[in-house]
């Protein structure tokens, strides 16, 4: 064995302490990230002078040792968030730089300056704060209402006013887990306005959790929207910063607003959607609240994602992406036309928007053109060609890049080559400077072998892409080999790439040491693949992504790799449904599973993302039975653990519950492992050393 288990609890994984929150000053003059000194998950700001090329360390820690507020957790289990230190910053457009600490605000005025707090005001809780555009004033959320203060600490006040039962500028809980937008409010280009949301959950009945395992016994109140009930009520307010005076925009007709922008002459541009998210509108209103007009209209028999693309890049016209063709593609918005005309096309996908040089006219975009296993930075010009950037550099590569500069940090990686992050030219895509982390010694030292990715043939689709980590055949012969399905399966994720977050991922590592054959396969639902691809699961859950499962393993046991007589299967979150379903459903064929944090019943879990899926449940009540696990666990005959923190908020402890009474029903043996002080991941290290320890030995002696 190359490495113990405890190992497997450290983060990050070997070679995968990067740097990270990438952004360039208002100035352009310099790049500001986090990195760690010391390849742990505790990081530090840094910055590179983009006219020296210098690296320079500027702020290790902010020294500052406080309890992390219960809005800190929320904020970081959100954002799936286990690094400490320094973990947010922004530029200010002079050039200081903002640094939240819990509810705390500083302001880093220089390179050589001591960060200063910017409250002194033990009374002020200040949350989220965002610099104006113009750089002279720093709003943020206390006590439910937006506050703001100028750079220099002076003028302190509160801008929003209403109801104590309602928040304004904070975003809801749906709008931070399921939308991705983690942000409540948003100022104005000129720095004169702030529009927010306004959350009301008077209408949703508080959901509490109990902290068992203290002394104090106390609850949580959580206003979690449940399926077939209620959502929040948010609605858009815009305020005048001088004035204070308030206007609203009529959003009433619609049940979501995934995101909001500023526009020129101070207009905003509003994404709407239905329930069943199968309908986008995108309209325009004054800061007045006032209806301009609906820009972008988008309907889908199945749902509409929503991207991150909406920049603009010349005069009055903007970047846009839709899927409308079967595939995420980008293309030109004219606010004055109206007109929007399709950019690039292909069965490929566009991953992100870069950016546009007004010059020669070129926008830089990451997408799957070349495979979906890798991601590479393109170019693409006003005749319509279309050039890789990233050449000769095969794998996943996460960019930022400066048109104004020239230049592109890439964070690049593959199943054979350990992160690098380095700064480049944009054009030539000669290397300027490389920041990648001092080499890991545990990548040497555990013997780190990437898996082979394959294709398994699929009558539906062509092939599903899977990953297998093959045992030593030195020491484990040729096969058949007892086999562990590692899975996720639900939608918006992508397990299989050439990536070196697979080789780094010392569960399935260890397992492989000791003689597993580990395999992986992105079933249908999974990400990266067009639409229809990831739609096939729509109305019904735990169906083709269970089938699919079985597909890659008849697969391996017909060339004679697994032995079918020892498979188990293991997964986390949506990961552990599907251990639960592969279980249920296939019982003949996996014996052993192990399932982390499962959702059980889907009527007990979020408005947005489920019913995205499975329509509502007063339309589709018949298919979300059949996407229960409650509903199959009659058949799960094998070894199974369950693992769940009891303060879960996300996927509540209650599925696991709902389970337990159902297999105490009918007479099936399980193994719980329960977590009373950790939520959806657990984060604490002696939780997470002994989860490992115990899962691991689970798999080990049952398969």
């Amino acid at each position: 064995m190359s490495f113990s288990i405890e190992e497997i609890a450290k983060f990050p994984y070997p070679g995968m302490s990067l740097p990270n929150s990438f952004q360039f000053s208002p100035d352009n003059l310099f790049l500001g990230y986090l990195k760690s000194s010391n390849s742990d998950s505790k990081m530090s700001l840094y910055v590179i002078d983009l006219q020296n090329f210098q690296e320079i360390k500027i702020l290790d820690d902010l020294s500052v040792s406080k309890i992390e507020s219960f809005d800190e957790q929320m904020r970081k289990q959100r954002l799936r968030q286990l690094s400490t230190g320094i973990t947010r910053f922004s530029w200010i457009k002079g050039g200081q730089i903002l640094l939240p600490h819990g509810e705390e605000i500083y302001v880093l005025d220089d390179f050589e300056s001591q960060p200063r707090l910017l409250i002194e005001n033990p009374e002020i809780k200040a949350v989220s704060p965002q610099s104006s555009p113009d750089g002279t004033k720093i709003a943020f959320i206390n006590n439910g209402d937006i506050w703001q203060i100028n750079l220099d600490g002076s003028d302190l006040k509160q801008i929003t006013f209403g109801d104590s039962n309602k928040t304004r500028g904070l975003a809801d809980y749906i709008a931070q887990e399921e939308m991705g937008r983690p942000n409540g409010f948003w100022w104005s280009l000129d720095s004169k306005f702030v529009a927010f949301s306004e959350v009301d959950n008077s209408q949703i009945p508080a959901f509490k959790i109990s902290h068992l395992a203290d002394n104090n016994h106390q609850d949580e109140i959580h206003y979690y929207p449940f399926v077939g009930s209620e959502n929040p009520i948010v609605r858009i307010g815009i305020v005048d910063i001088d004035s204070l005076e308030c206007n609203w925009i009529d959003t009433s007709s619609y049940e979501y607003i995934p995101r909001l922008n500023w526009v020129k002459s101070n207009k905003i541009l509003v994404q709407l959607q239905n329930r069943e998210q199968t309908k986008l509108d995108v309209n325009l209103y004054s800061n007045a609240g006032e209806l301009l007009g609906t820009i972008i209209q988008e309907q889908s028999s199945s749902w509409i994602n929503i991207h991150e693309a909406f920049q603009n890049f010349s005069d009055n016209k903007y970047v846009w992406t839709s899927e409308k063709t079967g595939f995420r593609h980008l293309y030109d918005l004219d606010l004055t036309s109206r007109e929007l005309n399709q950019i690039t096309s292909g069965d490929w996908q566009i991953d992100s928007f870069e950016g546009f040089n007004k010059d020669t006219h070129e926008l830089f975009f990451t997408a799957t053109k070349d495979s979906e296993l890798e991601k590479h930075l393109y170019k693409i010009n006003k005749e319509g060609f279309i050039d890789l950037i990233s050449l000769n550099r095969p794998g996943i590569h996460n960019v930022k890049i400066n048109v104004d500069q020239n230049v592109c940090i890439d964070v690049y990686h593959g199943l054979s080559q350990e992160p690098r992050v380095e700064l480049r030219n944009l054009t030539t895509d000669e290397l300027i400077k490389d920041i990648s982390p001092e080499k890991d010694v545990r990548i040497e030292e555990f013997c780190l072998v990437p898996p082979k990715l394959l294709k398994i043939p699929h009558k539906k689709s062509e092939y599903l892409n899977s990953a297998v980590f093959y045992p030593d055949e030195n020491i484990f012969g040729t096969g058949p080999y007892p086999t562990v399905v590692y899975v996720y399966g639900g939608p918006h994720v992508q397990l299989v790439t050439d990536s070196w977050g697979l080789t780094a991922n010392l569960r399935l590592q260890y397992l492989r040491d000791q003689g597993f054959l580990v395999a992986l396969v992105d079933n249908h639902g999974s990400n990266r693949r067009g639409v229809r691809f990831e739609s096939a699961i729509k109305n019904k859950l735990g169906e083709i992504e269970v089938d699919d499962q079985k597909l890659m393993l008849d697969w391996l046991i017909d060339k004679g790799l697994t032995d079918k007589n020892r498979v188990g299967v293991f997964g986390w979150s949506y990961g552990g449904y599907m251990t639960l379903m592969c279980m249920a459903k296939y019982p003949e064929l996996f014996r052993v599973g192990a399932a982390g944090a499962p959702v059980v019943n889907w009527q007990l879990y979020d408005t947005h993302y489920t019913e995205r899926y499975l329509g509502l449940l007063e339309d589709n009540s018949e298919n979300y039975d059949l996407s229960n696990v409650t509903t199959y666990a009659k058949n799960l005959d094998g070894e199974l653990m369950i693992i769940h923190g009891m303060i879960d908020e996300n996927v509540h402890f209650t599925h696991s519950a709902e389970l337990i009474q159902n297999l105490i029903e009918h007479d099936k043996s399980y193994d719980l492992l329960a977590f009373p002080k950790e939520r959806h991941m657990p984060r604490g290290h002696s939780d997470r050393v002994y989860m490992e320890k115990r899962m691991m030995d689970f798999l080990i002696t049952k398969i």
